[in-house]
């Protein structure tokens, strides 16, 4: 079978790299052309667009030229896998971090209005020793059966569907109250929507309910279990109109 001989702007057109970038593969000892015409003019073979495959591949895994230089040419290649997995993995955790800051500051602003800087640095510095206050005062709060269902509340890192219906309900709730009563139709739908909610969260399980909703009413309890602060007006509105709920649907029930 005939071999297939490629000018350089021919190899860069396969390999979707620049001429300029296969000058600098030259240069360096990366990639040699197989030979040089008379006129100097480089010229590459199959072998030569399968190396400069790997190259490419190696660069998009986030090897340096120097590194894939090395893996090439000697047989460390598996260590400095190992090194570059736990170098993306190490960067996945700072950019899922990084995410989460982002999510957190724009449901703050959806929830506040504004950036509560006191706020979002203290969940920054959150020391292991405040987690494991957290995590105790929670487990003394709920049952072992009941803390997996802890685990479906909203928090203030996520952005999907349910988490967001929430904060749409707290911005209504907090629009509503400033000129209409908790017994006001506006407001027995968002409760409504709000038992619903919680339905979906705590299932039949009423005591977990009502514990959540006792820790959530305290500021200082609230703190302790890492609940994001809300206005304490806010939480007695909900309180009231809540209490009006329930009333009215004991009344139907009868």
């Amino acid at each position: 079978m005939k071999k297939m001989i490629y000018k350089i702007g021919e190899l860069a057109k396969k390999a979707g790299i620049s001429i300029r970038t296969l000058h600098h593969y030259d240069h360096i000892g990366l990639l040699s052309p197989t030979f040089k015409d008379e006129h100097g003019h480089r010229h590459y073979e199959d072998n030569d667009l399968f190396l400069l495959h790997q190259i490419t591949t190696w660069k998009e895994l986030g090897f340096s030229l120097k590194e894939i230089h090395q893996i090439l040419t000697s047989p460390c290649e598996n260590d400095m896998l190992k090194s570059q997995l736990a170098f993306i993995q190490e960067e996945q955790q700072r950019l899922t971090h990084m995410k989460n800051q982002l999510v957190s500051i724009q449901n703050m602003r959806k929830i506040d209005g504004e950036i509560k800087w006191e706020l979002l640095l203290k969940s920054k510095y959150i020391s292991e020793n405040d987690s494991t206050k957290r995590e105790l005062f929670i487990s003394e709060q709920f049952s072992e059966q009941q803390l997996p269902l802890l685990n479906h509340l909203p928090k203030m890192e996520n952005n999907d569907s349910k988490t967001l219906e929430w904060f749409d309900i707290i911005n209504q709730l907090q629009d509503h109250m400033k000129n209409e009563s908790p017994s006001s139709a506006n407001v027995q739908r968002l409760i409504k929507r709000i038992a619903e909610k919680s339905q979906d969260i705590f299932a039949d399980d009423d005591d977990a309910a009502e514990q959540f909703w006792s820790i959530r009413k305290s500021t200082e309890q609230s703190n302790q279990m890492g609940l994001y602060p809300l206005d304490e007006n806010l939480l007695s509105f909900t309180e009231e109109a809540w209490e009006f709920f329930i009333e009215k649907e004991k009344k139907v029930k009868r």
